[in-house]
């Protein structure tokens, strides 16, 4: 979504003291109240998806790295079990059962 930055007067320019030489009192209101909106409608809800759509992708990422880990861990029990003479066949695994882990991943597959 585009956002709309409100209306400046390039030709009204500012002095060396900051202030607006052209711009009565109200008007000088009216602009305050018109910048407050800009960030209370546009700015504020722009920040706060943009900060939920962080959290989505930092959530993913924590998920994403979690998985990698349980990733290495099976690559290493199968190193193990490929050292210790367990090479393939159904044995006892630790998430719960018997489990053909030689349809799973094949001796053959690179390791990640």
């Amino acid at each position: 979504s585009e956002i709309m930055i409100p209306n400046i007067d390039p030709n009204n320019q500012t002095n060396h003291g900051g202030e607006e030489p052209n711009l009565t009192e109200q008007e000088l209101r009216s602009k305050l109240k018109e910048y407050i909106n800009f960030i209370d409608n546009i700015l504020q809800p722009e920040l706060v998806r943009a900060v939920s759509e962080r959290e989505k992708v930092e959530f993913e990422i924590e998920e994403y790295n979690e998985l990698k880990v349980h990733v290495q861990m099976f690559i290493q029990k199968k190193r193990r079990r490929r050292r210790s003479g367990t090479k393939s066949g159904a044995h006892h695994d630790d998430v719960g059962g018997d489990v053909d882990h030689s349809q799973t991943m094949n001796d053959d597959d690179n390791d990640a």
